[in-house]
């Protein structure tokens, strides 16, 4: 019995094709007319074939569904040259999937007038997901046809609601003359396609790659190549594959100028393409029980008007759906959307959220009256297994650099901070200079002074104040010896028992509310600048040469590693079961957390700085070494992925931050660099190598950046200020000036900023 597997190919039969007046009058190649006759922007269907494929014969049945019939061999799709404007190459069958390059030939080489925009190749088939808050939108699921790899969702020409072979260019085109059972009775009404424009050079290049401000141009003549990835489904059933285009006849007279002789008209006023960064993800389902949150930043890309989509994240079951409609920030034709979802009820292992992006136009040409047009994405969220052990974003600026990872920034900031539009809160007096870190809870703030600047003497202090009224609540000396050299270290709040732990010439635990001490660890080692972490309930903290384990709970010792692992001034990352942290002599190092053993131990010629922290995302760990190097590691075995090298006079002694880059989805790293050509320096991550994003020469950067809503904010030693830079650009967005050098980093909790200065502590909101 013949075993029919569907692979749908289009052909560009005619971008020239339109329909005027609804008439069926046809717009043949050197007919004359103008911009209204055309239509103020107008949807075709470029072609629709449907080809029927069976794969043991080695044959494939084709049917242009708007003509006779066209029988090809299956060697055509591996033997060139294939058809004039349609090529399908290296098609592989892979059990269940079908993988193969289209490529799409536009038919009137030098005929400028007919340049097409917007070209989506559509996959159109059976669907088996709703349930969506717009109860006739249909996905295809696991068991249907459908696209793998698309690039978006499209509402366009499905033949459930669209006209069905209605004689123009208007509608969906079936196989028989109308019978829908003739191509499977598709029933899905969104279905996934590929962007095919003049960007896309190579078959798997991302959305990405499209220019921004080029409007999607495919010209004529151009080939352009996607690479497909098709899942055959579980009952091998047929599919259809149409194409959508947009155009608008240019304005005035020949010679024209792509894109800008064509008026907006000419791209279709629904967003070109949607992207999605998760910044927070706590979901789980551990099979009886699920729980969790998740927040989204999605990135609509609208060719005129960004600003002016209506975003909303749809995944039944999962959580309710969740509508933004003020974008939170945005670039270069792009807005940028916070979907913050609380309290879901995830599936087991992953879900997938539908993401909606409404334009201002409604009616689909009057085909759909009364539906908003849109674009659509589908993007899938991983969903552990257990709860979380611990909660990776809180509200509190819990320890140095935020939390474990060394991220710099707070994710669970409620109110965030605006550098437009704030008010000076409060300033306390407290002499002293703040290396690292401020801890800033719902109630206090906490930071330790140094006034020797450097070296450490008895009046080396912690100190709180209240964070409404900057009143302090108490104080303590924490090297009351005058054993510890040097002071560079942040306190750490333990949550569950409400207490303070700080670095001195011992381990001290304090109470968060008054002061009194709860234990004392270690007066046989000297700590210097190292941080505390807590993880899985235990501290990890660095000591002059070894890494120490605490029960924070009782202040006994857990496991002290071997000596000459870690540097004196170095604070650690811990997550995964390891610990990450700068060593001796240029070494950098991965512990493990049980006992302390050296799982990997790495030397690539780079010094670590004075209070180097690794920063982790995602299996990457970034340290910036004093020499004016940045690193990027693989953190499962230290495997030098790149690194950078500043060749300027600057010393780079700070923690980094980072931002994704919603245009590539690349990482940005921010380090700060003291003396010389110091400042902030970014460098983006681009896979393999490092790329210099921007810098700013003009200050005394020996305080590690910190970033919060797209600036990134560092303290200046030489004119006693904190700047802020748009993450993305690099401009000054933020001034403010403070009595006194700033050492350490800003922090950023319950709307709140932190500026830890020589002569006090200021608190804006």
């Amino acid at each position: 019995m013949k075993r029919f597997l569907g692979v749908c190919i289009i052909s560009l039969v005619s971008l020239l094709i339109g329909c005027s007046g609804g008439q069926g009058t046809l717009i043949l190649p050197g007919e004359q007319v103008s911009g209204d006759a055309a239509g103020a922007g107008s949807h075709m269907l470029w072609g629709l074939y449907q080809f029927y494929c069976d794969k043991q014969a080695g044959t494939i049945d084709v049917t242009p569904l708007r003509a006779g019939d066209l029988h090809l061999n299956a060697l055509r799709f591996l033997e060139p040259p294939p058809h004039l404007y349609l090529t399908v190459e290296n098609i592989k069958f892979l059990g269940n999937k079908i993988e193969c390059d289209v490529g799409l030939r536009h038919p009137f080489l030098g005929l400028v007038q007919y340049t097409g925009f917007d070209v989506c190749g559509i996959l159109i088939s059976r669907g088996s997901i709703g349930g969506f808050t717009d109860p006739d939108l249909l996905l295809p699921g696991d068991g249907d046809f459908r696209l793998l790899n698309p690039d978006g969702y499209t509402r366009w020409w499905n033949p459930a609601e669209f006209p069905i072979n209605n004689g123009t260019m208007f509608g969906y085109i079936d196989g028989l003359l109308g019978t829908p059972q003739s191509v499977g009775k598709f029933n899905a009404t969104l279905n996934g396609y590929k962007y095919f424009c003049n960007d896309l050079t190579d078959p798997n290049d991302p959305m990405s790659k499209v220019n921004p401000t080029g409007r999607g141009v495919f010209s004529a003549g151009q080939k352009n190549v996607r690479h497909y990835v098709i899942q055959i489904g579980d009952i091998g059933m047929v599919f259809n594959y149409a194409v959508d285009a947009c155009w608008k006849f240019p304005n005035g007279n020949p010679p024209w100028e792509v894109p800008d002789d064509f008026g907006p008209g000419a791209n279709r006023p629904e967003a070109w393409n949607i992207s999605a960064n998760v910044l927070e993800n706590t979901l789980w389902n551990d099979g009886i029980n699920s729980g969790g949150d998740l927040d989204l930043k999605i990135h609509v890309y609208d060719w005129f008007n960004p600003e002016m989509n209506l975003v909303c994240a749809d995944s039944p079951g999962n959580f309710d759906a969740v509508i933004d409609i003020t974008p939170s920030s945005g670039g270069v034709g792009y807005s940028s959307y916070s979907i913050d979802i609380y309290n879901a009820t995830p599936s087991y292992a992953q879900i997938d959220i539908l993401i909606t992006a409404k334009c201002e136009v409604s009616g689909y040409s009057g085909l759909l009256p009364g539906k908003t047009q849109a674009a659509y994405k589908v993007i899938t969220v991983t969903v552990d297994t257990e709860p979380p052990i611990q909660d990776e974003w809180p509200p509190e600026w819990g320890c140095f650099h935020y939390n474990n990872y060394n991220i710099g920034m707070n994710m669970n900031n409620p109110k965030g901070f605006d550098p437009n539009d704030y008010t000076q809160v409060w300033y306390t007096p407290d002499e002293g200079t703040k290396y690292s870190g401020p801890v800033i809870t719902d109630k206090y703030v906490y930071a330790v002074a140094n006034p020797q600047t450097f070296y450490t003497y008895t009046d080396y202090h912690l100190t709180c104040w209240d964070i409404n009224t900057g009143e302090q609540k108490w104080q303590y000396f924490i090297n009351p010896t005058s054993d510890y050299s040097r002071g560079f270290t942040s306190p750490l709040y333990y949550k569950e028992k409400n207490t303070i732990i700080v670095g001195g010439d011992r381990v001290w635990c304090l109470d968060a509310d008054d002061g009194s001490v709860a234990w004392e660890y270690g007066q046989e080692y000297i700590f210097v600048n190292c941080s505390p972490k807590l993880y899985k309930g235990l501290i990890y903290i660095a000591g002059s040469s070894r890494m120490h384990c605490i029960n924070p709970d009782t202040g006994e010792k857990v496991w002290v590693s071997d000596p000459g692992i870690t540097a004196s001034e170095a604070t650690c990352a811990v997550a995964d079961d390891h610990i990450y942290v700068g060593g001796l002599n240029k070494h950098y190092v991965c512990l493990d957390i049980n006992d302390g053993s050296v799982v990997w131990d790495v030397n690539y010629d780079a010094e670590t700085s004075h209070w180097d922290a690794p920063l982790i995302v995602g299996d990457r760990l970034y340290y910036a070494s004093y020499y004016q190097h940045l690193l990027c590691l693989d953190k499962n075995n230290g495997d030098l992925i790149w690194k950078y090298t500043h060749t300027g006079s600057s010393a780079w002694v700070t923690a980094c931050t980072y931002w994704i880059d919603p245009s590539d989805g690349r990482t940005v790293i921010y380090t700060g660099g003291a003396f010389g050509d110091g400042g902030v320096h970014a460098i983006k991550d681009m896979g393999d190598q490092p790329q210099l994003f921007w810098e700013s020469y003009d200050f005394y950067a020996d305080a590690s950046p910190t970033l919060c809503d797209g600036v990134v904010y560092c303290g200046d030693v030489s004119t006693a200020a904190v700047h802020g830079f748009d993450c993305a650009t690099g401009t000054e967005v933020f001034n403010q000036g403070v009595d006194g050098d700033v050492r350490g980093e800003v922090g950023f909790a319950f709307g709140r900023m932190i500026i830890m200065a020589r002569s006090g502590v200021y608190c804006f909101d």
